[in-house]
């Protein structure tokens, strides 16, 4: 079978010595990094199936003449490192995963490097460099020694809402009683499970019957959903999920919130459509009403000591019959003990 190729050129700057064939973003194309020897630095060009994007440069040493592509950091990610001519050093720059790098960390090896290879050479499961040193006529190599990845601390997290309230725009790297969430490598923290459920950034249903969205910015809403309304006034239950947070670096910790649901009832109303008494009110405390008739389009909140009545008209008198005009809002609240003396119609 006869071989054929169509030719794609990109420009990639002066005195390009060597390249490296790799998927630096996880795409699932084949990318491209190359090494300028004038430029001292390393250019990554993203692959997208049929063409390569703009170059991206990343600064290295002196005169780079090698480039090669290992993980010297153990997480998962491709990095580069490049071994420099003039300034005697290789440069390994990590990667995010994403076909980014980070700057440049420089090591010395021997006199005018002009090529290297990785490989694992004491068995301990990390990748080393051996780089030729031309004009010193040896080889160095640099066993890898990468500082273990410290997890991130997941604090526990207490919040309070009513029965009857959302509760909109939590967020759980903060401070809310327990500490912050932190990582002692400062690496960036998600959210990466809520309950053992991945679905981070929709809602769930929690075995409360709350609603949950957590977003993996650590932000959420959480709505009671009627789950918890046989609650009295003031009456307390508490209601909890656990959290997932990672360091994108393999390290992961859990955190519980919880909270307190708050009981709160409206109080019950009943509409007095008429009222024929010869006294409705004893004569007990701030205000009393007394010889009242035909009381239309009153209505009484609750009957204890201390109750609200919504009147919407103010008194006139016309006789001995009593009207009711509207007083400002509508609502009077009168401190007595209630006597009821006929039945309400």
């Amino acid at each position: 079978m006869a071989v054929n190729f169509d030719l794609i050129q990109n420009a990639i700057g002066n005195l390009a010595q060597t390249l490296s064939v790799a998927d630096f973003n996880g795409d699932g194309n084949s990318d491209i990094a190359v090494v300028n020897e004038s430029s001292d630095n390393v250019l990554v060009l993203l692959g997208d199936d049929n063409n390569f994007a703009a170059p991206q440069s990343f600064a290295v040493g002196n005169s780079p003449r090698s480039v090669t592509v290992a993980d010297f950091n153990g997480d998962e990610k491709l990095d580069l490192i490049t071994a420099n001519y003039l300034s005697s050093d290789v440069s390994v720059l990590l990667g995010d995963g994403n076909g980014n790098f980070d700057a440049a960390q420089n090591f010395a090896v021997g006199n005018n490097p002009d090529s290297l290879i990785v490989g694992d050479f004491n068995g301990d499961g990390n990748s080393d460099i051996a780089a030729i040193n031309l004009s010193s006529g040896n080889v160095s190599v640099l066993l890898n020694n990468p500082s273990p990845n410290n997890p991130p601390i997941a604090n526990d997290d207490e919040f309070t809402t009513l029965e009857n309230e959302a509760f909109r725009g939590g967020k759980v790297f903060v401070n809310n009683g327990r500490g912050v969430d932190s990582d002692p490598d400062s690496d960036i923290l998600t959210v990466i499970e809520v309950n053992s459920n991945t679905d981070v950034g929709n809602q769930i249903i929690l075995d409360s019957g709350a609603l949950l969205t957590m977003n993996s910015d650590g932000t959420f809403d959480y709505d009671p959903n009627g789950q918890f309304d046989s609650l009295n006034d003031g009456e307390t239950t508490t209601d909890s999920f656990e959290y997932t947070i990672s360091d994108g670096k393999g390290g992961t910790d859990s955190g519980i919130v919880t909270f307190t649901i708050v009981g709160t009832q409206e109080q019950p109303v009943s509409q007095i459509e008429g009222i024929v008494s010869n006294e409705i009110f004893s004569d007990r405390g701030e205000d009393a009403i007394d010889n009242s008739s035909n009381l239309s389009d009153l209505t009484i909140a609750d009957f204890m000591d201390d109750f609200t009545v919504q009147v919407r008209s103010i008194i006139t008198d016309n006789s001995n019959d009593m009207d009711f005009l509207r007083f400002n809002d509508g609502l009077l609240t009168i401190d007595v003990s209630l006597f009821v003396s006929e039945v309400f119609s």
